[in-house]
């Protein structure tokens, strides 16, 4: 399990002004803008930071970081919390400042101590990380429960992370559990598939295929790969599902296309059966070598097998396949 890393674009707050509103409902970033600048050169600190969004953005003007950062100090010196969550993202990039991690844990710590969730969120990981700061495990697992508390659902998966591995706290796995199962009913992805496989898997959660297929599901239509690639083996063993080998091919074709090493593996041994798709040697050949250049070394005799047995017009093909692949889509492990 990794922890999530939320990366938001800025926080439009909302200023008291009626038209600025309508003008940004309507998409009329221009009279958004201008509203906004008549706000702001009165002291209205949430158009300040407005503002910032919209050079951030380029939103009614042209993109510019400098511009954006400017805003969102203005706004942020004079207690915006939103504002200084901004700052401390732009510190954390290095748009329009120079990039400063301990700058941005200084603006996220101001945000986060005024209730902003994100910014709890990103202490949060700093803390983890000790990127910024000295790495400091219950601060991080305190920043998450607070963020988690006000229902940020990356906050929820991270605190169930922690009680998982009983970093910062005492392990427990109901309580992780409890955390998985609120951020995967919020639709965190991650949360999602760390369920599911507990549900697979039957760990820390009964076994129960049909379970498992309909979280694995939720998580792989959100594009995480080691959920499209379960969700595809469930497909193929009829687990949880009718069994449907064609159906599982393509998700596991969908991880695999998305540079997953265990995903390029399975479908090369679909390839070489003949499991939901044409039995075909040659992308057998190119799926398995892929997912060797990613490091899945098991892939690796059966890949030399291969080169034995196809003739050496058709080795050729496949190797040029190979390298298609991972020009197009790359071979790495989670």
């Amino acid at each position: 399990m990794a922890l999530a890393l939320l990366w938001l674009m800025p926080a439009l707050a909302v200023a008291d002004v009626t038209a600025a509103r309508a003008a940004l409902a309507n998409k009329d970033y221009a009279a958004a803008l201008r509203e906004f600048r008549e706000a702001a050169a009165q002291g209205d600190h949430v158009a300040e930071n407005n503002l910032g969004v919209m050079h951030y953005q380029g939103l009614g003007v042209e993109k510019d970081y400098g511009q954006a950062a400017r805003w969102f100090k203005l706004a942020a010196d004079h207690g915006l919390a939103g504002a200084q969550y901004n700052l401390g993202m732009a510190y954390l990039r290095g748009n329009g400042v120079d990039k400063s991690a301990h700058e941005a844990v200084r603006w996220f710590e101001k945000a986060a101590m005024q209730g902003d969730r994100e910014a709890q969120f990103q202490l949060g990981v700093r803390y983890f990380t000790g990127e910024g700061v000295a790495q400091d495990y219950p601060q991080s697992r305190e920043w998450f429960a607070r963020a988690a508390a006000q229902n940020l659902s990356s906050a929820q998966y991270n605190l169930g992370i922690l009680y998982a591995k009983g970093l910062g706290v005492k392990a427990d796995s109901v309580e992780a559990n409890t955390w998985f199962l609120r951020a995967a009913d919020q639709g965190n992805a991650d949360a999602q598939y760390t369920v599911g496989v507990y549900y697979m898997e039957g760990r820390e959660l009964k076994q129960d295929d049909v379970m498992a297929f309909e979280w694995l599901k939720k998580s792989a239509a959100q594009g995480v790969r080691r959920a499209q690639l379960n969700l595809g083996m469930l497909y193929v063993a009829g687990r949880g599902v009718a069994a449907d080998p064609a159906e599982g091919s393509e998700w596991i074709r969908r991880a695999a296309e998305q540079g997953f090493n265990a995903a390029q593996y399975n479908l090369a041994l679909l390839y070489l059966e003949g499991v939901g798709v044409g039995k075909d040697p040659m992308q057998a050949y190119a799926w398995f070598d892929a997912s060797v250049a990613g490091g899945m070394n098991v892939a690796r005799e059966k890949r030399d097998a291969l080169a034995k047995q196809l003739p050496p017009d058709q080795l050729a093909e496949a190797q040029r396949l190979s390298q298609q692949y991972l020009e197009k889509y790359g071979s790495s492990g989670d």
